[in-house]
């Protein structure tokens, strides 16, 4: 009995170190999609797979965007369901944004210190 125990958790620890990195870290994927400001400058993205979901989806150039932004419902044909942990931070050229529908969730500090950012429209 002992040894049948030792075994199952033998073979516990092996799953473990198989399943464990994939649920503490997603992959992010940089998206191939981009989106423009109303000031015509480029928006690139970035995102999370949750099955055929974008999740966590971020902006990777804070610093070069301004004007007003309506985030994508799908991004490289994946609906786009959450916005992700500073996905904005320090984003001060932003003054309006626009969340679609297909939005259902909006990560810790999404927008900090988005100074001007005046108005957020949700779908």
């Amino acid at each position: 009995m002992l040894k049948d125990k030792k075994i199952l958790l033998g073979i516990l620890a092996i799953l473990l170190l198989f399943i464990l990195p994939n649920i503490v870290k997603a992959e992010t994927i940089d998206a191939t999609n981009t989106t423009q400001t109303s000031t015509n400058k480029e928006v690139r993205w970035s995102y999370e797979l949750d099955g055929d979901n974008a999740k966590n989806l971020k902006c990777t150039n804070v610093s070069e965007i301004d004007g007003n932004l309506t985030i994508p419902e799908t991004i490289d044909n994946h609906d786009v369901i959450s916005i992700g942990s500073e996905a904005f931070k320090g984003c001060t050229g932003i003054t309006e944004i626009t969340i679609p529908s297909s939005v259902k969730s909006i990560e810790y500090k999404a927008f900090q210190n988005c100074t001007n950012l005046a108005s957020v429209n949700l779908g």
